[in-house]
């Protein structure tokens, strides 16, 4: 007679109890992952329409400003300086926030910006890693991440 082989049933409770510990210590390291990528990403959009604005000034021949605002939670792009049509409202996804009350304004000649701070800072509650996206006088948008929450791939502010 031939003796079957195959796994034991504590075998095999041995072995999904050790992939269960495996997958509890990771599962936090997971979530700051897909947190530090979804703060990145609100990051690149926010820097995206900024490009846009400036581009709308220019196009339009028209004063265009992009301002944070609901306590950091949303920005809106309008024209004419926040007296004209509303171009664009951005909302952030749930957890992230801005620097509340940054104004940045495009001047239609050249689309040079005006702004009293020109960066925004963006922080997630999942995360300790925070990004800055900063606008210069020439309207140059440029990203980077504070030295004590530094993010891979982006220089140090």
């Amino acid at each position: 007679m031939r003796r079957q082989r195959a796994f034991t049933l504590i075998e095999l409770l041995v072995v999904m109890v050790l992939l269960a510990i495996v997958a509890a210590l990771a599962a936090p390291s997971f979530t700051d992952q897909f947190a530090r990528r979804r703060l990145e990403g609100v990051a690149t959009d926010l820097s995206i329409d900024l490009q846009f604005a400036r581009t709308q000034a220019v196009d339009d021949r028209i004063d265009v400003r992009l301002r944070t605002e609901a306590a950091g939670t949303q920005y809106r792009i309008v024209k004419n300086s926040g007296l004209g049509a509303v171009v664009k409202t951005v909302v952030f996804p749930a957890g992230i926030t801005a620097t509340d009350g940054v104004v940045i304004d495009y001047e239609a000649l050249r689309g040079t910006a005006t702004a009293a701070n020109g960066q925004i800072t963006l922080a997630s509650i999942h995360t300790a890693a925070t990004m800055k996206v900063g606008v210069n006088v020439t309207g140059r948008v440029t990203l980077c991440s504070p030295a004590a929450t530094y993010l891979l791939g982006y220089p140090r502010c």
